[in-house]
């Protein structure tokens, strides 16, 4: 029987993302693309005219969420510690400027 998985981690090696979580991950992001590039593929080409725009938008933000995520899965927990509140304060204003038209 090979326990290997059992093992912890060693802390010497430094932080590691699990890939399990990370190919789930990756998944959803892969199926939300496909999903907007279906959807709004005809309106882009009506009221935009460009039949990509809302699937381009969404993978720009994709990519952005993918790089936080390695940016903090890799950060020091010393450093979230010292500004866990003001990166929280900066993430619940950004989501209520989701609600401001026109952003």
């Amino acid at each position: 029987m090979n326990t290997a998985y059992l093992k912890a981690p060693d802390p010497a090696a430094g932080p590691t993302i699990d890939r399990g979580i990370l190919l789930a991950l990756f998944a959803l992001m892969g199926i939300g693309l496909v999903q907007v590039y279906s959807s709004s593929f005809i309106f882009a080409i009506e009221s935009r005219g460009d039949g990509l725009y809302f699937f381009k938008r969404q993978v720009i933000y994709a990519v952005i969420a993918s790089l936080i995520l390695f940016l903090t899965a890799y950060a020091p927990w010393r450093w979230l510690e010292r500004y866990g509140w003001t990166i929280w304060v900066a993430a619940a204003a950004a989501v209520a400027g989701t609600l401001a038209p026109g952003l």
